[in-house]
């Protein structure tokens, strides 16, 4: 028996998406796979997700690839992996485990400069601040 946990065969399959796989057989796909645990948090106490009915997305629909929740998202997720400032969002926001915790699959998250307009012109506002 191996005391480091390598007999083991279990797998975790988070809620949100049962199609992911975490069984960490040392592939190195993801510089943190805790994206997708903080995303099975938040979905089991829906801690984000009300935010929808709060925040109002004044921007153009046309020009936008980053639903308001998302980019939230993807800014809590960050920080609670221990990424505080904004400056590792570019870096980031092409994670696989990053995209798949914010529903993106194949496309990019959020760049630095619009999570920083987020924290800005949307969260720091009277109404940012209320929600």
């Amino acid at each position: 028996m191996l005391d480091n946990g390598e007999s083991q065969k279990e797998v975790i399959r988070p809620d949100f998406n049962r199609a992911i796989r975490i069984d960490f057989q040392g592939a190195k796909i993801t510089s943190d796979v805790g994206f997708l645990l903080v995303r099975e948090i938040d979905e089991r106490f829906r801690i984000i997700d009300p935010l929808k009915d709060c925040l109002e997305d004044l921007r153009s629909p046309t020009h936008t690839k980053h639903s308001l929740v998302q980019m939230v998202r993807q800014r809590v997720y960050q920080m609670a992996a221990g990424y505080e400032d904004c400056n590792d969002a570019d870096y980031l926001r092409i994670d696989p485990a990053l995209r798949l915790a914010l529903g993106k699959d194949h496309q990019a998250g959020a760049s630095q400069s619009r999570l920083s307009r987020l924290e800005n012109d949307v969260l720091g506002n009277a109404a940012g601040l209320e929600a």
